[in-house]
């Protein structure tokens, strides 16, 4: 049987969920032609709705590797499938992947009632926003995301989950509104940054990097404008702005649970990622009300 028959056979087996099939056809595939794109995507795509992410990843990113024109994963959180795209030649879609297998900020335990909001600061290509619209449909997310390339593919991230619950704005989130200059990646989206001194930015654009001036909000502005009294969950991945954002908004107080990564400059690496955290719990502490929070991980920035 030739390579393309297999193919379609492996994808018919794997969307009707014949194991036997999907894992004879996928295991001939891998004799015949182990590096074959579209036989890793296919074995990819079988672990990742098999909810095996690790496996899935890796095997995403050879297909990417092999073909830049695969950058697109499909797996499934509990009774949600999910399809995420990202710009050709991108991994990101396997790194979603892996941080779901290692529980990204709690989302499948987290629980939410009818008429709750959740503000997703950072929403990048819409990983957080669409698992918490598919799970609970009951819930307003609202999401922010600046990059003119990673917002692009949000809002088709969203249609292609059939997902209407989440409204997509293309602005960045500060401690004080105005606009701010955004560089980025035109190859990986996750490479996206206003942290950076006006001679790293001319850097990044000199190596090919895109630069942008988009607005910028604050919380504060964000719970007037959505009119949000409560915000049951807040997720910040703003590239530093979090700790500016914490320290000036009042709106703060109003949050019920909190979930981020804490960046962090390169130059205050000796102090530890420990005493860092602290800190950041701290600025939140200094208030008669806070939110719980978790810092799923810390990222030291270059700023220059």
């Amino acid at each position: 049987m030739d390579i393309d028959r297999l193919l379609e056979l492996a994808s018919l087996a794997i969307d009707v969920g014949d194991d036997d099939l999907a894992i004879k056809t996928l295991t001939v595939l891998l004799a015949q032609a182990p590096d074959h794109p579209a036989a890793l995507w296919q074995i990819a795509r079988y672990y990742g709705l098999k909810g095996a992410y690790t496996e899935a990843a890796e095997q995403y990113r050879l297909a990417v590797g092999r073909d830049p024109a695969l950058s697109l994963a499909t797996f499934r959180v509990g009774e949600h499938t999910i399809t995420l795209r990202d710009i050709p030649g991108s991994t990101m879609p396997a790194l979603v992947l892996e941080e779901f297998g290692r529980g990204m900020y709690g989302l499948q335990q987290r629980r939410f009632s009818a008429g709750d909001v959740v503000l997703d600061i950072g929403a990048h290509i819409g990983a957080v926003s669409i698992l918490i619209a598919k799970r609970h449909p009951q819930v307003r997310v609202i999401a922010y995301e600046p990059s003119s390339s990673n917002y692009a593919m949000l809002v088709a991230n969203l249609a292609a989950n059939d997902v209407h619950n989440v409204v997509a704005v293309r602005e960045a989130v500060a401690g004080v509104a105005g606009t701010l200059e955004l560089v980025w990646s035109p190859t990986e989206t996750a490479a996206a940054t206003a942290n950076l001194d006006a001679g790293g930015r001319q850097r990044m654009v000199d190596a090919g990097w895109c630069r942008e001036t988009v607005p910028c909000v604050t919380l504060d502005d964000i719970f007037a404008l959505h009119a949000i009294e409560r915000c049951a969950f807040l997720k910040l991945d703003c590239e530093g702005a979090e700790w500016d954002i914490v320290r000036r908004a009042s709106a703060i107080e109003r949050v019920d649970a909190m979930a981020l990564e804490l960046h962090v400059p390169e130059t205050r690496r000796g102090e530890g990622a420990g005493a860092l955290q602290q800190e950041f719990a701290a600025l939140l502490m200094n208030r008669p009300r806070y939110p719980e929070a978790v810092v799923s991980s810390t990222v030291w920035v270059r700023q220059a």
